[in-house]
């Protein structure tokens, strides 16, 4: 066995240390020749195990797991000095016997050693190493070896995405990807969590990270834009500082994250996989253990004088017996199934891969959801310097959504459970007893079973990329991509319910990506350069139409044009384009130091004549410590130092921002026809959000790589942030869309790999991340300014970015029975909500900016994988702290008699002297079922603590033995059970505190749902 130790070197000079003097090398028509230079030498061979005769010659090409030829593969036969390397087309021959062992072995890659039998032509792929700095890694516009990058980025392993039985892939990424904060959405199957990569850096404009599919950049819609199965991903990566996303100018604010899929393998048979799972989920419904019973609510009403003329009522009510549990009405076990399969394969020229994916999920509020996507994707070499890739995707949804349709989940906390659902026949009534007076009173379960609601979904994607290679260091890559969605939304409430009503909805979004790319890499004994040179167009479009009508004859015919009445109808059309110039250079002294430049050039629609341009840049740079100065040290495996500085920029605005736009109104006309209106002013003036980026990071192993990890630090400033901002009604508008101010993001990011026990029946791994950000608001337009766009949480200079804006409650004053507020000076404020003398106005102007924040200081995650023979687990426990929410739910909870309330409201304030923390319910004895409020809602009192910490996934998979799957047929066979949101805790009531939104916010939208799952894993 013979092992060298070389950095940068070049090809012949590798294979000369290899064989020595007593032997001649050169290449010849990219074939490698050996040639012995005296008898000596060819006896010293023959001598070494293999003889001259009856060789023949073994021939092949060396692959990656992608099917990309591995040129410098060192390929030895019985491990003898004397072997061959590939050639730049990863193509190699050499002598060899039948029963001789031929070794593959190259930096990055596992080795593989094959033994000959009767082969001539001998391909062979090599799977990359895990874990080691070299391993390659996505960037912008190509890939890198880990050793080589200089910014911060994170690859993830994508076994995680197994790990979740929600329809979007996205939602394996909570808690695995440092400084990624991710929250699962609860409103449709498919609908991707939402994510905030190193805190928020925008008002107005969208926070979310640009998404990048096999070179195609996917709308500001993100990951709603398409429709890929997870089993169809090949490698994701989240690009987060300057010198990653730079690259992306305009488009990389917010981090990047870059997706490729799987393709095929080079010199493969066709290989099949097939997944299938089966889940079942259910929403806690312990939150009825404090709601009131019927006996309860009723004694509830008539201690506020509900029944005072109406007593017989009263008697009625309770003689009925009703006691109804709306959550087990109105709330269902979801039932929730995924089927995959893909066929995969190659020969020396062309690679392949499609697949087919069914989902199909009965959710628990009674709606169904079903979805196809297929995909397929093809590589061919036209010739040796010529190759074409094609990809396309498509995805149906047909979906019938019946959250919209009754607010299943808040009637399940607010119908009052002495109510008559069913008539004496056994038939859902169509109106209920009671109701707030604001609407009509109408049960939720026959609106239900009286509504049709469906929605469908197309999603056509894909792209074709053509590369020419003319030199072996020059590659041209030209990639037209494109994206297309559809959608119809019908509602329909049947005429039983109120004679009739008809919601049609229709729109459409396109978008197109075209990009050029020349890379150039060359090697000059100890330097090497690599350089990408760009240009891209970015064009989308976007159309939407809807109607409404009413009162139909009959529900024979669902139409508008069945319908007597057509309401209002709007109709939307939408265009914005791009046109980019961008470049990066990469330089690596003695594979030690390294630097890399990028510069961008954008152009926006979307912005101001007087800016429709903009450059962004980058510098970063790094230090191999480790090859430096340690190279030596048993105890340190790897160190590497990482700083970077540039600037992003955010173009995620309205399409027409900074133009004057026109309206029309039935209202406004001129000679008898509708005559447009100028609804808003423009700004040429309007330019680009900024980010400055400065990054610093650190690269560590130790204990031969057994822990590995990396630590960033960074800040982040956003400078001219958009929003609407007022002016002068002279003008003859309220506001105009300006830059109006800048934030700063500053934290840390922590991520650890430990390798804890490792032989050969027995491994444990723990994967842990930490993050920690602060955001602030640096300034505004006018530093008196407190700008609200949403919620109860505000922008200030000076304060945390989304800081809530609320009164200070100070518990309730035992003499009045009124709940006191603190005023800015410390004086207490009895809150009078008598309906005739209320003094909220009074208590409005009591809200304080508070130091507390809607947006997490610390997320992460912590997972641990085992392996025992055939037997494998892991479990993920992500968690978030420092933020807040405002529950709405609760409020509603207390302050609306007419409805159940919290089992608490009974122990309210009644008399002078009493000590509670609940002041005295208000009622309107007039017509109890008005609104009334007894607690202000924007207060401290409603604030809640939303950290959490979560049993997000668990998974424990059984692999049948190999010699047992062959006997049945197939290569791999593995069944696996699944658990998810097992365990929360949380000081939030009632909802799962993932619900919170941006603005601080949380209602009665979904409690912590678990779901179970068993499935099987097949491949063929």
């Amino acid at each position: 066995m013979v092992n060298i130790t070389v950095n940068n070197a070049e090809v012949m000079a590798v294979i000369k240390e290899l064989i020595g003097d007593n032997y001649k090398a050169e290449f010849v028509n990219n074939k490698l020749i050996v040639i012995a230079l005296n008898h000596k030498a060819a006896a010293s061979s023959a001598n070494g195990g293999t003889p001259v005769i009856n060789q023949r010659k073994i021939s092949g090409i060396v692959t990656d797991n992608m099917g990309l030829p591995i040129i410098g593969v060192t390929i030895l036969v019985n491990d003898n000095k004397l072997g061959t390397v590939t050639d730049f087309e990863g193509k190699y021959q050499i002598m060899a016997n039948e029963g001789d062992v031929v070794s593959f072995s190259f930096l990055g890659f596992a080795a593989k050693k094959i033994k000959i039998k009767d082969q001539v032509i001998l391909n062979v792929t090599l799977e990359p190493t895990a874990n080691e700095l070299n391993e390659l890694v996505l960037v912008g516009y190509g890939k890198m070896t880990r050793d080589k990058i200089t910014g911060a980025v994170t690859k993830l392993d994508t076994k995680v995405l197994q790990n979740t039985q929600n329809v979007s892939f996205a939602d394996a990424l909570i808690g695995v990807v440092p400084g990624l904060f991710v929250q699962e959405s609860f409103s449709s199957p498919d609908s991707p969590p939402t994510m905030l990569l190193r805190g928020v850096g925008s008002i107005s404009a969208s926070t979310e990270p640009l998404i990048v599919v096999d070179g195609v950049q996917m709308p500001r819609s993100g990951l709603d834009a398409f429709m890929l199965n997870a089993a169809d991903i090949q490698d994701i990566s989240i690009l987060k500082d300057a010198a990653a996303t730079s690259i992306y100018g305009s488009k990389g604010t917010n981090g990047v994250l870059i997706v490729t899929t799987k393709r095929g393998t080079r010199n493969t048979k066709l290989k099949v996989a097939f997944n299938s799972r089966l889940g079942v989920k259910y929403a806690d419904q312990s939150f009825t253990n404090d709601l009131m019973n019927a006996s309860q609510k009723l004694d509830f009403e008539e201690s506020l004088g509900f029944y005072k003329t109406t007593p017989a009522l009263l008697q009625k009510r309770r003689a009925s017996g009703q006691d109804v549990n709306w959550a087990d009405l109105l709330l269902t076990n979801e039932i929730n199934r995924e089927n995959d399969i893909s066929f995969s394969g190659g020969s020396d020229k062309a690679n392949y891969y499609t697949s087919l994916t069914y989902n199909n999920v009965n959710n628990i509020f009674g709606g169904e959801y079903k979805r196809y996507t297929v995909s397929m994707r093809v590589d061919y070499d036209l010739s040796r310097k010529l190759k074409v890739g094609f990809s396309g995707n498509f995805g149906n949804v047909n979906e019938e959504d019946k959250r919209i349709v009754g607010s299943p989940f808040s009637n399940a906390f607010l119908l009052n459970p002495w109510l008559a659902i069913k008539d004496d026949a056994g038939n859902s009534l169509r109106l209920l007893d009671v109701g707030n007076s604001t609407g009509v009173p109408y049960n939720p379960i026959f609106v239900r079973d009286n509504t049709n609601v469906n929605n469908n979904r197309k999603n056509i994607g894909g792209s074709a990329n053509l590369t020419y290679i003319p030199v072996k260091w020059l590659t041209l890559n030209g990639i037209l991509g494109a994206n297309f969605n559809t959608s119809k939304n019908n509602s329909y409430e049947n005429v039983i319910v109120n004679g009739g009503a008809l919601t049609y909805n229709t729109g459409d979004s396109n978008n197109y990506t075209g990009t050029l790319t020349a890379t150039l890499a060359k090697t000059f004994q100890k330097h090497a350069f690599d350089m990408v040179m760009g240009y891209e167009v970015n064009e989308s479009e976007t159309n939407s139409f809807s109607v409404t009508a009413k009162d139909f004859s009959s529900d024979a015919v669902q139409t508008v044009s069945a319908a007597k009445t057509v309401g209002a109808i709007t109709e939307r059309k939408s265009q914005a384009g791009s046109l980019s110039y961008f470049s990066r250079l990469n330089y690596t002294f003695n594979n030690t130091y390294n630097l890399s430049l990028s510069f961008r050039r954008d152009g926006s629609s979307r912005f101001g004549n007087n800016n429709k341009y903009a450059n962004f840049w980058s510098v970063g740079s790094s230090w191999d410590m480790h090859k430096d100065l340690l190279n030596r040290n048993k105890t340190v495996s790897s160190l590497k130092l990482r700083a970077s500085v540039g600037t992003s920029g955010n173009d995620f605005i309205g399409d027409f921002a900074s133009q004057s736009l026109y309206g029309y109104r039935s209202q406004i006309t001129y000679a008898g026809s509708t005559a447009p209106y100028l609804t808003r002013g423009e700004n040429e003036d309007l330019t680009w959000e900024k980010n400055f980026n400065v990054n610093g990071g650190i690269d560590f192993g130790f204990f031969n790589n057994r822990i590995t990890g990396t630590v960033d630090y960074y800040v982040r400033t956003t400078k001219d942030l958009l929003n609407n901002k007022p002016i002068p009604l002279t003008s003859g508008f309220a506001e105009l869309v300006s830059n109006i101010g800048d934030f700063r993001n500053e934290g840390i990011e922590i991520s650890l790999h430990i390798v804890n026990i490792k032989n050969q029946s027995f491994s444990w791994t723990t994967d842990f991340n930490f993050a920690n950000n602060k955001g602030t608001v640096l300034s505004l337009s006018d530093d008196k300014d407190i700008l609200s766009n949403s919620g109860s949480t505000v922008f200030k200079a000076g304060s945390a970015i989304r800081s809530f804006y609320i009164v200070d409650w100070a518990g309730v004053n035992p003499v009045t029975g009124f709940n006191q507020y603190r005023a800015a000076d410390g004086k207490l404020v009895d809150f009078n909500t008598n309906r005739t003398n209320s003094n909220t106005a009074e208590i409005n102007n009591l809200r304080q900016v508070i130091n507390k924040t809607s947006i997490p200081k610390y997320y992460g995650g912590l997972t641990n994988t085992f392996k025992y023979k055939n037997v494998d687990m892991s479990f993920l426990i992500s968690y978030a702290a420092g933020h807040y929410v405002l529950n709405d739910g609760v409020y509603n909870l207390y302050n609306n008699p007419a409805f159940n309330q919290h089992v608490n409201v009974a122990n309210a304030w009644k008399n002078p002297g009493d000590q509670s923390d609940l002041a005295i319910r208000q009622v309107y004895l007039v017509r109890p079922t008005a609104s009334m409020v007894s607690d202000y809602r924007a207060s401290s009192q409603f604030l809640e603590n939303a950290s959490y910490i979560k049993l997000k996934n668990i998974m424990i998979g059984y692999s049948i033995d190999k010699e047992v799957a062959k006997k049945i047929g197939v290569e791999r066979l593995r069944f696996f059970l699944q658990g998810q949101n097992l365990f929360t805790k949380s000081a939030v009531h009632y909802i799962d505190p993932e619900y919170a939104t941006a603005a601080g916010g949380i209602g009665l939208s979904s409690s912590i749902v678990r779901g179970y799952s068993f499935g099987m894993n097949v491949n063929f």
